[in-house]
């Protein structure tokens, strides 16, 4: 058993994998899961009987996981720095695309107070819409691109204040 404590979206949770079992542990509720890669960066995910396709992209301080249109800012807490710095690209504030894509909707301002999961900053690649989200509530401190931009995984669309800090 391999067990993590992960924050996931802005939220700590413990995290218990048993690869060999095809289960995991995720904040006491026990899951089937099993997992294959099926390219870069992409896996190929049973949930419960149920398969979903994860994309995945480095971030400055952990992982970006996209599942289903929703992304997922996931960090090992052992790995954080004690105390967060503000600076652009640190922490769980920043949105990136999970694959090259082009900016086509711009969704909040500078500014504007968001929820958890509230949508951002629409990409399309390949003929395909991805709404990247809040991974949690706060304000949107800064928008660094426009309109029909070309942007890459990794690259800082969207950065957010979390709510208390």
């Amino acid at each position: 058993m391999i067990k993590y404590q992960l924050r996931i979206g802005g939220r700590t949770k413990e995290v218990a994998l048993d690869p060999e079992a095809g289960r995991a542990m995720v904040g006491g509720e026990q899951h089937d899961l099993t997992w294959q890669q099926i390219g870069p960066g992409r896996l190929l995910l049973s949930l419960d009987g149920r398969q979903v396709r994860a994309f995945l992209a480095p971030a400055d301080s952990g992982r970006q996981v996209f599942i289903e249109g929703r992304t997922y800012l996931v960090q090992d807490e052992q790995k954080l720095p004690r105390r967060r710095r503000g600076a652009a690209g640190q922490g769980p504030g920043a949105v990136t695309p999970p694959t090259p894509a082009m900016v086509v909707r711009i969704l909040v301002q500078e500014g504007q107070a968001v929820d958890q999961g509230q949508g951002l900053v629409v990409v399309s690649a390949m003929k395909m819409e991805t709404t990247l989200c809040a991974p949690y509530a706060g304000t949107v401190s800064k928008i660094n691109t426009r309109l029909e931009a070309k942007v890459a995984p990794g690259e800082v669309l969207v950065e957010i204040a979390e709510e208390g800090q």
